[in-house]
């Protein structure tokens, strides 16, 4: 069973853009931005390359609140984002 998992405040550092990417992704496994996914999948010539100018001027903030505040079986590689889009639990 799939249990939502909801996200805590924005934090002021992260734009309120890719905070709401990341909460469909978290909350409704919704798929991302390529930018996103990119962070998500753990590839960072991907995000950067990816990036536009305000995404790459947030990318510490989101790192830091993916370590801090996400939960871990949604983000790595890409298997896991593919596991957690389909709804699959991911074995720690």
């Amino acid at each position: 069973m799939i249990r939502p998992y909801y996200l805590p405040p924005r934090p002021s550092e992260l734009s309120e853009s890719l905070y709401a990417g990341l909460t469909r992704y978290v909350e409704e496994r919704l798929p991302t931005g390529s930018f996103l996914r990119a962070v998500l999948c753990n590839d960072l010539i991907g995000a950067i390359g990816r990036a536009d100018s305000e995404s790459v001027g947030d990318l510490q903030a989101l790192v830091s609140f993916l370590f801090n505040e996400v939960r871990s079986d949604c983000y790595g590689s890409p298997e896991v984002v593919d596991r957690w889009l389909a709804g699959r639990e991911v074995a720690q």
